[in-house]
């Protein structure tokens, strides 16, 4: 059995979706050598690697297989006790392929981390602006009521926001501004629900108009909206574009320092507005990308899962360009990313991992691709060429 077959089928065991003559062969591999029974045992036995991380999508076959076997072989002169087992996912120049665990001796590779800084992920956080004239931080520790003239507006607890439905209310100007190093959820009066990720703000007036649910976003928020078929849901978003929705539950990434603008569509329909006014109409499973600089508009299906995997704690990429993993690591991280090659920025990985690790595990799995190498310095990550 070649390694590509054979990694495809150690994958699917971990994963428990292997087939019935698959396990067989995979039995006879096991049964072919002591080490490499005691390698599958490893597997089968670490509690912590299951623990701390999912089965990840891809990986560089020959790279990483051939390292891992070779670990395997050398359990003579190294106990495999003392072996540290992570999970890797990477995805280099598009070569898809199945899931497979890495196993990694620290002391047999160099210069993946240049220097190692601990930098911590980011936190529940957030600020409420109210007429631009109050400001609230918003985090896990804070609890009060919003009130406007003597009504309740709502409710804050342990710095989760949530609105109250009030009629004949004079509206308030409302703005939730994220942070870098932040992330944050909160809820409507009509029951809409809001995730927002790091460098993110959402603007709406409190209460809505009768007509009209009216917001503007920018950076990336996840709305779950509540249907109500007599007053549209509305976001404004970054250079005039708009998304009109009624009921429905989608992504929108609309950074406005970004090239491009996307939205994914989980259930429902939504229509998207341009500033040249320009429409399409999405439809459940589609990612719409808005090009800022010409205004064209493309809409593809795809698997929506990694474009909302950040709101369920998780980084998760499919075969995406470094710069754009690494923008995204630096507003959840608050760091700068110096390249010294520009031609780097435009590598493909992919890797699924959770969002709450410390920064230098989410570098150093890229680094095992031996494509980069990260060098930490305080806030700033200079990404060179692998040497």
């Amino acid at each position: 059995m070649d390694n590509s077959t054979l990694s495809k089928i150690v994958a699917k065991y971990l994963k428990g979706q292997a087939s019935e003559s698959e396990m067989q062969e995979l039995d006879t591999w096991r049964k072919a050598s002591e080490s490499n029974e005691l390698f599958m045992q490893q597997f089968e036995q670490s509690d912590n690697a299951f623990a701390d991380y999912q089965i990840y999508k891809n990986f560089e076959e020959d790279k990483v297989w051939s390292a891992l076997l070779d670990k395997v072989q050398k359990k003579k002169r190294i106990s495999l006790g003392q072996v540290l087992i992570r999970v890797a996912a990477v995805l280099v120049l598009g070569l898809i392929v199945s899931s497979i665990f890495y196993v990694l001796v620290p002391n047999d590779r160099s210069l993946i981390l240049a220097k190692v800084e601990t930098v911590s992920p980011g936190q529940f956080n957030a600020i409420l602006k109210i007429d631009k004239q109050q400001e609230i931080h918003l985090s896990d520790t804070t609890s009060q009521e919003l009130k406007n003239s003597g009504t309740h507006l709502a409710t804050i607890a342990q710095g989760k926001l949530a609105y109250k439905l009030r009629k004949n209310v004079e509206p308030q100007e409302m703005e939730v501004v994220v942070p870098n190093r932040a992330e944050y959820q909160f809820i409507f009066a009509d029951g809409t629900k809001v995730w927002m990720n790091a460098g993110s703000r959402v603007k709406f007036k409190q209460p809505f108009d009768s007509e009209t649910r009216e917001v503007y976003a920018e950076g990336e928020v996840f709305f779950e909206v509540a249907k109500d078929v007599n007053r549209p849901f509305i976001v404004s978003l970054p250079n005039d574009n708009a998304i009109q929705v009624l009921g429905t539950e989608f992504n929108v990434r609309a950074y406005p320092d970004d090239a491009s603008y996307q939205s994914v569509l989980v259930e429902g329909s939504v229509l998207w507005h341009t500033q040249s006014g320009k429409e399409r109409l999405m439809e459940p499973g589609q990612l719409l990308n808005y090009q800022v600089n010409n205004g064209e508009v493309e809409l593809s299906d795809v698997d929506v899962y990694p474009y909302l995997a950040w709101k369920e704690g998780r980084f998760v990429y499919d075969g995406s360009e470094l710069v754009h993993i690494m923008s995204d690591l630096s507003r959840w991280y608050g760091v700068d990313v110096v390249y010294n090659d520009q031609a780097i920025r435009k590598l493909h990985f992919s890797v699924d991992i959770k969002r709450y690790e410390n920064l230098s595990e989410i570098l150093e799995m890229l680094a095992l691709t031996e494509k980069v190498q990260f060098n930490i310095q305080e806030s700033t990550v200079k990404v060179e060429r692998y040497q």
